[in-house]
């Protein structure tokens, strides 16, 4: 992935224009949009004969500068630089039963760098503190929920993690239960991230390590309700 910078200013308001090269635009924005010094991206054609096609025009918060944009932006797609890429090897799915929170805790630590949830309800303090532990080592951490009455009294804490609540389409309940790791790893079946479901009620999922295109589908699902809702 190669990309650079030009900073530039427009009606006294400062900004960055990037230019990239093995990797799209949109994925780039997707990467990108979600650091808290960005106030708005753009895909913008560029008239530039060195820089020919689409380019990023990056706009930064009021209390951030152009070299704290630009520095952030280099951390967040070095970390992309190394995500799992997919394995050569067999495919292993493994239906869990019981120690569901243990075992969910062992496959999150194997995250290098992407981890991403998809859950009706998140009540479960035990696993919210290792997504932020896994978030302040660099890895991309992004959570959706239910946008409900359960998760406004009993969610835990996500205001350091990006997330987002959202409803059904057909404005019913967001009831999916999904996790993917480096897009390598998925995590699916009835558990919610909740301490009923780990301490009182009867659930199951199942962990399937190494089927790089079932992750690729459960990762779109996860973009297509996270982009549409603002």
């Amino acid at each position: 992935m190669k990309y650079t910078f030009e900073k530039r200013e427009a009606f006294e308001k400062p900004y960055l224009k990037m230019f990239v090269r093995d990797i799209t635009c949109e994925q780039v924005k997707e990467r990108i949009e979600i650091l808290n010094s960005i106030k708005k991206v753009n895909i913008t054609e560029s008239n530039s004969k060195s820089h020919p096609g689409q380019t990023l025009t990056i706009y930064p918060r009021d209390c951030f500068s152009l070299e704290e944009v630009e520095a952030a932006i280099r951390i967040r797609l070095e970390n992309y630089s190394v995500q799992v890429k997919e394995i050569v090897t067999e495919k292993i799915n493994v239906a869990k039963f019981s120690n569901l929170e243990h075992d969910l805790l062992n496959e999150l630590d194997k995250a290098k760098a992407i981890i991403i949830v998809c859950v009706a309800w998140f009540t479960n303090p035990v696993l919210q503190q290792k997504l932020l532990e896994k978030l302040h080592k660099g890895c991309d951490v992004r959570v959706i929920i239910n946008n409900d009455g359960i998760n406004k009294r009993h969610s835990v804490d996500l205001s350091d993690i990006p997330h987002k609540k959202v409803r059904g389409e057909r404005n019913g309940i967001m009831h999916k239960k999904y996790c993917v790791i480096d897009n390598n790893i998925v995590i699916e079946g009835s558990y919610n991230w909740t301490t009923n479901a780990e301490h009182r009620n009867e659930e199951e999922f199942t962990i399937h390590h190494n089927d790089v295109d079932l992750a690729s589908q459960f990762t779109m699902d996860f973009n297509s309700i996270w982009n549409r809702v603002s």
